[in-house]
């Protein structure tokens, strides 16, 4: 979001999720991952992916518009830039074509503010749960860190 100063508010990334991406294992998906560092965050969103490939089914779909990152400045939070960015995110993957949408909330922030727009949890995996090359890699997050979340919404005109 960019406004007449020409200064950036926030930045939302969006892509395809594809049904096929979802045939890998966590390792084969891992084997293409170069930094270490970021693997144990690979791996959860593979898994939390694998464990709802029946949504797929469920929204008769085999690829979904996914929102996969929304940033807002610091200073600018509050003031519903993230929601905004969402909204239009959600149009945009209408009028794309796509008959739904998928994101993985990170924490309770990001999960009410998907919720908010009408995107629906699904499940989730909790970080202190989460086992990487058997560690507990996220344990000791806390706050409003405690879990990430699948969330979809089936498109229908009246959304649009």
């Amino acid at each position: 979001a960019v406004v007449s100063t020409q200064s950036t508010w926030g930045v939302c990334i969006n892509n395809a999720c594809n049904l096929t991406e979802l045939v890998d294992n966590t390792d084969k998906i891992l084997a293409d991952v170069m930094d270490p560092q970021y693997k144990p965050l690979a791996a959860i969103h593979h898994e939390l992916r694998l464990k709802n490939r029946h949504i797929y089914q469920e929204l008769g779909t085999d690829k979904f518009f996914s929102i996969r990152m929304v940033g807002v400045e610091n200073s600018k939070r509050g003031m519903g830039v993230a929601t905004e960015l969402i909204r239009r995110s959600i149009l945009l993957g209408g009028c794309l074509g796509y008959s739904g949408i998928k994101t993985e909330a990170t924490g309770n922030f990001s999960k009410i503010a998907f919720e908010a727009v009408g995107l629906l949890p699904t499940n989730s995996i909790k970080y202190e749960d989460f086992e990487y090359e058997g560690q507990k890699v996220f344990s000791g997050m806390t706050r409003d860190n405690t879990e990430i979340t699948f969330m979809r919404k089936k498109f229908f005109q009246s959304c649009l």
